[in-house]
């Protein structure tokens, strides 16, 4: 999907043309202005409030239970971190410089490196405009955090999801491996294992949904900046999704229908 139609298809956009068109009938002093004005409230309401938006968020999110090490019963030779956004600017410490999303993924990464040093760190995404690679910020962030150097194997020519899990799944020679990556980008990633004959195990991080509906207070009906980020977020996935499908049920070799999420496992907690 073309990033002018990403951008134009976010909820934060439509909500802009909304308001845009409520002004524009305001001025032309439009007989239809009080119900569009009002469908933009309601709208605007549903897009920020977390209750509404966590339903759309649990499919994505919960289709994986995050990674338990202690339980695993199956030692790990592998473990992918996939790429998401940093920025280098000078007066930023390196703690600063990864966006939430690569922090939370770099640090799931390296928590299961030190529960399981025998593993490889992989790095994996390239970002265009970038004066460091991503993935030498995210090795050097890994040394800085006690990650052997020796341990780390970096893959900086992959620009998306897909991309990444083409050169991944050649890289781990299909040994046990843990794949970690935001939460809500799970099922995609998983597809594209899938796609490519990988088989590794789901590490899911960077959670936006923090407590169940039924958990939280009558405050999260109140409309939030926090909420639309997330909705935002999940809109960008399921659009990511529909335009994988198409992708593998077009005319490609070797083109399979997803279904579920086949390309990712959970840990094997069975007794040997």
């Amino acid at each position: 999907m073309e990033f002018p139609v990403k951008l134009l298809l976010t909820p934060v956009m439509i909500l802009w043309m909304l308001l845009l068109l409520t002004v524009v009938m305001s001025w032309r002093q439009h007989r239809r202005l009080p119900r569009l004005a009002t469908i933009s409230l309601l709208l605007f309401w549903l897009f920020s409030t977390k209750p509404l938006v966590d339903q759309l968020v649990i499919p994505l999110e919960l289709a994986y239970p995050a990674f338990a090490t202690a339980s695993s019963k199956q030692p790990l030779a592998h473990i992918m971190v996939l790429g998401c956004n940093h920025q280098d600017s000078s007066f930023l410490p390196l703690s600063s410089r990864p966006e939430p999303c690569s922090l939370a993924r770099l640090s799931e990464g390296i928590r299961l490196w030190h529960q399981q040093p025998q593993a490889f760190l992989h790095f994996s995404g390239h970002i265009e405009d970038r004066i460091q690679s991503h993935t030498e910020f995210a090795r050097q962030y890994a040394i800085a955090m006690g990650v052997s150097p020796d341990k780390i194997i970096t893959h900086n020519k992959p620009t998306n999801t897909r991309a990444e899990a083409q050169a991944l799944v050649k890289s781990i020679m299909h040994q046990p491996a843990a794949l970690v990556t935001s939460a809500m980008h799970m099922p995609r990633s998983c597809n594209w294992f899938a796609h490519y004959g990988g088989q590794v195990i789901a590490a899911p991080t960077d959670f936006h949904l923090r407590r169940y509906t039924k958990d939280i207070g009558w405050q999260s009906w109140l409309p939030s900046a926090q909420s639309l980020d997330t909705l935002s977020y999940a809109f960008y996935e399921y659009m990511g999704l529909v335009q994988q499908y198409v992708q593998l049920m077009g005319n490609q070799p070797n083109a399979v229908e997803p279904k579920g999420h086949p390309g990712c496992l959970v840990p094997d907690t069975s007794s040997r």
